[in-house]
């Protein structure tokens, strides 16, 4: 197998009869594969993410080649695969294998001719759209291009907007929250929160009502801190307050745990040490009970 496909690609550039070993190279070393093959995990995404991007810029260069109808042939198989490549690389993000995963993403990514927004294209349901746009936007936050991940939550945020799908804005509103608050734009921050949480409670979502009162308590404490505003910590109080009924009611010990923690620092922060103590005694009893 390697063997053949080491031929195809020293065959490739003699250029005597470029393109029929061009057709040839696509159709057997790319989108078979990407059609018929997708249990070769290796096979499949090597060629796709060292030849693909090699090809386009040679083809790019070769006027007498298929370059023209390149778009038309390929177009909806490549979109096809990104869009699987970042259901593959969204399921990850939690694993112990991220890492690999966010490799290739960059290296397609930071390519001229990506398809991975082309494979909006290939989607029929708005969801579906909302849905890839958000996961670029993720991914982005986890490679840290934070303004460029932005963009993508926003594009996400308009089609949700347009279709009039509130609990889907609402997530978006929470993700651009989330990037305000990792880039310092706390009170741009607060703002997304505020707007999440809002339809969160007008669809009474528990859950995601319990994470926008932990990160608004989280924030408004920070700020409270850094503008040594007590009446900022007092409301950070207040949110977190909300945040532990809300996740007692769907018993999330994890998040109980931390929102504990938080509202102990809180209470330090105001130099109320008792209060603070009895906060970080409550949050190591419930990360004790995930432990068991």
């Amino acid at each position: 197998m390697v063997l053949i496909h080491s031929n195809y690609a020293r065959d490739l550039f003699n250029l005597d009869g470029a393109d029929i070993i061009l057709q040839e190279f696509y159709d057997h070393s790319i989108l078979r594969r990407i059609e018929f093959d997708e249990d070769e995990v290796f096979e499949s995404e090597y060629w796709l993410y060292h030849f693909h991007p090699i090809l386009r810029v040679f083809l790019s260069n070769r006027e007498d080649l298929i370059k023209k109808d390149l778009d038309t042939r390929y177009g909806d198989n490549f979109a096809k695969y990104y869009s699987r490549l970042l259901d593959k690389t969204y399921e990850q993000l939690s694993k112990a294998t991220y890492r690999s995963y966010l490799t290739r993403f960059n290296y397609i990514f930071r390519q001229e001719n990506n398809d991975f927004e082309k494979s909006l294209r290939v989607t029929v349901k708005p969801e579906r759209s909302f849905f890839i746009l958000r996961v670029i936007g993720l991914i982005l936050q986890r490679l840290s291009q934070f303004n460029l991940a932005l963009v993508y939550h926003r594009k996400a945020l308009s089609l949700e907007e347009q279709h009039h799908d509130k609990l889907a804005m609402a997530m978006e509103y929470g993700n651009c929250g989330n990037i305000f608050y990792k880039i310092g734009k706390l009170d741009e921050a607060i703002e997304y929160y505020k707007k999440s949480l809002e339809i969160h409670a007008k669809y009474k979502d528990e859950q995601s009502m319990a994470a926008d009162y932990n990160n608004l308590g989280a924030i408004t404490s920070l700020v409270g801190n850094i503008e040594f505003n007590k009446n900022l910590l007092e409301e950070g109080i207040e949110y977190l307050k909300e945040a532990i009924s809300f996740n007692r009611k769907i018993n999330d010990l994890n998040e109980l745990a931390k929102c504990y923690g938080n509202l102990g620092n809180l209470y330090a922060s105001l130099e109320l040490l008792d209060e603070s103590m009895i906060y970080y005694k409550e949050s190591l009893n419930n990360f004790e009970k995930i432990d068991d």
